[in-house]
């Protein structure tokens, strides 16, 4: 009987460790490095609606982040706005150096993320869910 406990015992611990399978999903914040660098926009939706984009986002290692909306203003002419960025878990948080009231923080959810692929989501107040997807150039 006690050896029948001892193998028991054996049994279930080896269940428990081969049962915990360790995280294929890397949470954004360990791949932070990945994200320093250029990223153009290639694919943009507004509540499944596919926009065209020609923007262009910088990331570097001092937590700064340069969005550049090419041809977005009035005129046509580029608009840049910059901030600081930080991830927590698979949220990448922008705080704009100047904004709108209310609209100072940008979160955006991390859909998918690799070394030359981000993909995040937004709810945009009183347009809808923004889809982006990025490649690292």
């Amino acid at each position: 009987m006690k050896m029948l406990k001892k193998l028991a015992l054996c049994l279930i611990s080896i269940v428990i460790l081969t049962a915990c399978s360790t995280d294929e999903n890397i949470k954004a914040e360990t791949e932070s490095g990945n994200l320093i660098g250029d990223w153009n926009v290639v694919s943009s939706k507004l509540n499944s609606n596919t926009g065209t984009s020609y923007n262009k986002i910088t990331f570097t290692s001092n937590n700064r982040a340069t969005f550049l909306y090419k041809g977005f203003g009035n005129n046509g002419q580029d608009i840049t706005e910059a901030g600081s960025w930080t991830i927590k878990d698979d949220v990448l948080t922008v705080t704009w150096d100047s904004a709108d009231a209310g609209l100072k923080v940008y979160k955006l959810n991390i859909i998918e993320f690799t070394a030359t692929k981000l993909k995040w989501s937004t709810v945009i107040s009183g347009e809808g869910t923004l889809i982006e997807e990025l490649v690292k150039i």
